[in-house]
């Protein structure tokens, strides 16, 4: 039954509650409520898959736009999201900086 549940938290997620019973819900929760840790690796899960989705889609029309064609796209992806992704750390870092210095600056 607990496997049961499990997939009933899983469909909960990726569907909502609508497309449940109210039963369904009810154990779906409960199950989250009893497996705590599960649960929360299981939502992670679905966040970082859902950012990564985007994060493709986002990369795929800014290529298309530039010219590119859908199979040359396919092929760089790899590629382009590290360069994607080291460029947002690089952000981040500019970002963590400012507001370093400003807060320092403030201070004194």
């Amino acid at each position: 039954m607990v496997v049961k549940d499990e997939k009933l938290f899983e469909t909960y997620l990726d569907r909502g509650p609508d497309e449940l019973s109210s039963t369904e819900v009810r154990a779906a929760l409960d199950w989250r409520d009893n497996n705590q840790p599960e649960a929360y690796r299981l939502v992670q899960q679905r966040r970082a898959s859902q950012r990564e989705s985007e994060e493709r889609e986002t990369l795929r029309h800014a290529w298309l736009a530039d010219g590119g064609t859908e199979d040359d796209f396919n092929a760089v992806f790899p590629t382009l999201i590290k360069e994607h992704r080291a460029a947002k750390l690089r952000e981040y870092q500019q970002e963590a900086s400012r507001a370093a210095t400003a807060l320092i600056r403030n201070t004194f």
